[in-house]
């Protein structure tokens, strides 16, 4: 298995240093800490929020003094604030911890020791531009490594490749990351199986749209709006579907595909949709969560045939 690839959000109004600082951590990351490195860059605040909404970071990148908006031309110090701010907002959004380093050129002593006191209060740190590169790049490593999506990341790495060569949504892997963390929580039950029923859907829903190979009377199922999970396993195992739309009898022939299910991810589905579609609604409260976890792997196995499936197809987002 490859090394981890951490991808790293840096917001800086500075294109030169950010380039030349680029250079040297991708190459200090892989000749030093054994490890690789994927930046993106946003000049101010507004991008780099944006770029965080649709992407998947490990960790942050700040300056001290930049542009918060894209209009403005002037950086100051309020950018470093609502930063802060920020990051804590989308931590309480994701319920994940995002690991996150200030790096500035500003050499104020006293507003330095201000800045280090918030930054510190968040769990990050303060480190100089030009000084403190490499400390900063092991800093963040360690930090990255400790954090507990990092251990889930690297432990099921197979399975969130999926998220990183876009076959699902970025939301969908925040998703998945939250069940494995509480997989021993035997609370809440139902909301549980609806969380892995959704990532069954968005199967289904990649499937029909990148290949439009699930007939519409199919997916859609009686009521034609939300997803019928059990006629599009029907359909995609290549078996008969017969649709009843009182009275009017609609039989679909079985379907010949490249992404028919393969017969034991068949029935691992078929066991899947049948056991959280009883128990999504009322789950006895006196019934361990042992079918839960069954439930969890079962996706995870069915997540990595989908990968296998969508490389096989070179299908991308």
């Amino acid at each position: 298995m490859e090394n981890m690839t951490y991808q790293i959000l840096i917001i800086d109004d500075s294109k030169d240093y950010t380039q030349e600082f680029i250079t040297f951590a991708i190459e200090y990351a892989e000749v030093e800490l054994n490890t690789t490195f994927k930046f993106i860059h946003a000049l101010n605040l507004a991008q780099g929020l944006k770029f965080l909404k649709e992407n998947y970071f490990h960790a942050v990148i700040l300056d001290a003094k930049c542009l918060v908006s894209e209009t403005q031309e002037v950086e100051d110090f309020n950018f470093l604030p609502q930063a802060l701010e920020a990051l804590k907002e989308y931590e309480q959004i994701t319920k994940r911890h995002i690991p996150f380093v200030v790096n500035t050129g500003y050499i104020g002593e006293r507003e330095l020791k201000m800045m280090d006191a918030s930054v510190a209060k968040q769990k990050g740190k303060l480190f100089r531009k030009m000084e403190d590169s490499s400390n900063l790049l092991i800093f963040l490593l360690t930090s990255m490594e400790n954090a507990q999506d990092i251990g889930l990341e690297k432990e099921y790495q197979d399975v969130f490749e999926i998220f990183e060569r876009g076959f699902l949504s970025i939301e969908l892997k925040t998703d998945l990351m939250n069940i494995l963390k509480k997989l021993d929580d035997k609370t809440d039950i139902k909301n549980k199986f609806n969380s892995l029923r959704k990532i069954i859907e968005a199967i289904y829903l990649k499937i029909k749209a990148d290949n439009n190979t699930i007939p519409d009377n199919v997916f859609y199922g009686r009521d034609r709006t939300s997803v019928n999970l059990d006629w599009c396993w029907l359909y995609l195992s290549g078996k008969q579907v017969i649709i009843d739309r009182r009275a009017n009898t609609i039989e679909v022939a079985p379907a010949n595909l490249p992404f028919l299910f393969p017969e034991h991810i068949s029935n691992l589905i078929k066991c899947f949709q049948e056991v959280t579609a009883i128990n999504s609604h009322s789950y006895p409260k006196n019934v361990d969560n042992y079918a839960y976890k069954s439930m969890l792997f079962a996706l995870l196995e069915v997540l990595i045939w989908f990968k296998s499936s969508m490389e096989q197809a070179n299908i991308t987002s």
